[in-house]
């Protein structure tokens, strides 16, 4: 707790800092989680049912897409389409904490900035983020499942004057294959949604567009107590139909750590964040730079 005597000594911009500051609502509990177990998380299973998990998956964003695309970005009443309009502005302005966030990472691991020039964003969304990295970096190529989404992104993009971004409609997950090199590949709050099947595909293909000296700047939850993935339930869970929310995955950490060991990636830092918004899972955000080629991966 800060003391009154020490709030006293904080400069003008401390003060200020201070007066906007609010408590999370959930705030990292270091530890909070040591005496909780790993579930057993299934990754490796038939082809078909990826491929089923995927459909499944996409159908629901678009369907979302169509309906509440600005509140499936930021899971806030304000941006819902009734009251969107009036928040428009304070919800695009947050999307400059993509900026920050990369610049920061870069800046602490003493990384040059300047070698990005290809970002590829997974998750684009309604480009919230990506009007910022395309004034930031010379190319981005903005990857979604969800083409209402993409519509919407492409409609704010062409409002901010940026004429360097392509838009890529991911409808199977191999379609990521047919990517260019790049040199950044950047996700934030989206790996999360997806099963943990899915999103070690995703990165398994993303990790390998990545060109040798290029860097991956992703966040995936890894641990909630209590989290399973037994793939047979989920297929049966699936015949059900989509799901009514998002759902929340979990890739635990040393699944991620191996993943970017395969293909050359050298971890430069990984993080707690609050991103799942939950004070019983632990979500890390991974930054890491490939050092040599991806070695030969075994297909499921």
């Amino acid at each position: 707790m800060i003391t009154q005597t020490y709030r006293k000594k904080l400069t003008a911009f401390g003060r200020a800092q201070w007066a906007q500051w609010k408590p999370a609502k959930y705030a990292l509990r270091v530890g909070a989680n040591n005496h909780f177990p790993l579930g057993l998380v299934e990754i490796e299973g038939p082809q078909e049912d990826t491929a089923q998990m995927f459909a499944c998956l996409t159908s629901y964003w678009r369907g979302l897409g169509e309906r509440e695309p600005y509140w499936s970005v930021e899971s806030f009443q304000r941006y819902k389409r009734a009251m969107f309009d009036q928040n428009a502005d304070q919800f695009f302005k947050s999307g400059e904490d993509a900026i920050h966030r990369i610049e920061s990472l870069f800046s602490r691991n003493q990384q040059s900035l300047s070698s990005v020039k290809i970002v590829a964003e997974l998750g684009c969304g309604v480009g919230r983020e990506t009007a910022f990295l395309a004034h930031r970096f010379e190319r981005i190529i903005a990857l979604d499942v969800s083409a209402p989404h993409l519509k919407l992104a492409q409609n704010r993009i062409t409002l901010t004057g940026s004429t360097n971004v392509d838009f890529v409609n991911i409808s199977t997950v191999d379609d990521l294959k047919q990517l260019p090199r790049v040199d950044l590949f950047y996700s934030v709050f989206v790996l999360q949604h997806n099963p943990p099947p899915i999103i070690v595909q995703l990165l398994n293909l993303l990790f390998e567009r990545l060109h040798v000296g290029g860097y991956a700047l992703f966040q995936i939850p890894t641990f909630r107590r209590g989290y399973s993935f037994i793939w047979n339930d989920y297929v049966r869970k699936m015949s059900q139909g989509i799901p009514a929310k998002p759902e929340m995955h979990y890739v635990p950490q040393h699944v991620v750590f191996a993943l970017m060991r395969a293909h050359g990636l050298e971890l430069l830092e990984v993080q707690e964040d609050t991103h799942t918004g939950s004070p019983v899972s632990i979500s890390n955000t991974f930054f890491g730079r490939k050092s040599q080629v991806s070695l030969p991966r075994t297909e499921n």
